[in-house]
């Protein structure tokens, strides 16, 4: 059975707080925000090459900045 996840709100963004070592809060379909010791957030993008198998990981950028490619990306998967 699949593990459902809710999409992340700005609230949630918000109120991530730093911890001993980074981490990741999950969106769904792929993607992710992590959250660094220092307090910086970055989005990134999980995905499976479809020829190798391997997973691989793409950053779109800090959060808020990287937003706008956040966006896109999820127009592309249909979300």
């Amino acid at each position: 059975m699949a593990i459902v996840t809710n999409p992340l709100t700005a609230t949630q963004i918000q109120k991530a707080k730093p911890g001993d070592k980074a981490y990741y809060l999950f969106d769904g379909q792929g993607l992710c925000l992590q959250i660094k010791p220092n307090g910086n957030k970055y989005w990134h993008c999980r995905y499976k090459r479809p020829v190798t198998g391997s997973t691989t990981t793409i950053s779109l950028g800090a959060y808020p900045q990287g937003y706008r490619y956040v966006v896109l990306y999820a127009a592309s998967i249909g979300g």
